[in-house]
């Protein structure tokens, strides 16, 4: 004989398809709420991937502006000139302009001066 299991109802309050009850967020089908936020950190920062929005916004406890902050620091960083921590502090100094941020970064290589003396100049 099969047994027959009680069917178990949702707390009040509780939506089916709500980050609460599938596994905060992480589920393999994510919900409409996240793949818009995916979306929006993808325009935000020019050739990011999905993979790399989605791991970004998992971080972030799928926060938009951090998670498109902390990409723009990886892309600067990736320039291979500066520290992560020097890229965000550039960063922050530019209001999180990637493109200006980048040309300071790319100018002081080339001159050899410092970060904050490029910043100075302007």
């Amino acid at each position: 004989m099969a047994a027959v299991k009680p069917i178990m109802q949702q707390p009040s309050g509780a939506k089916p398809n709500s980050s609460y009850n599938n596994n905060n967020g992480c589920s393999a089908a994510p919900s409409m709420q996240q793949e818009l936020n995916i979306a929006q950190v993808q325009r935000a920062v020019h050739g990011v991937t999905l993979e790399e929005c989605r791991a970004a916004l998992q971080t972030h406890s799928w926060s938009v502006p951090q998670a498109v902050n902390h990409l723009k620091v990886e892309q600067l960083f990736s320039l291979g000139l500066r520290s992560r921590s020097e890229c965000e502090e550039l960063l922050q100094r530019c209001n999180w302009n990637l493109e200006e941020s980048s040309t300071v970064v790319l100018d002081s290589a080339g001159s050899h001066g410092t970060v904050a003396a490029q910043l100075n100049r302007k």
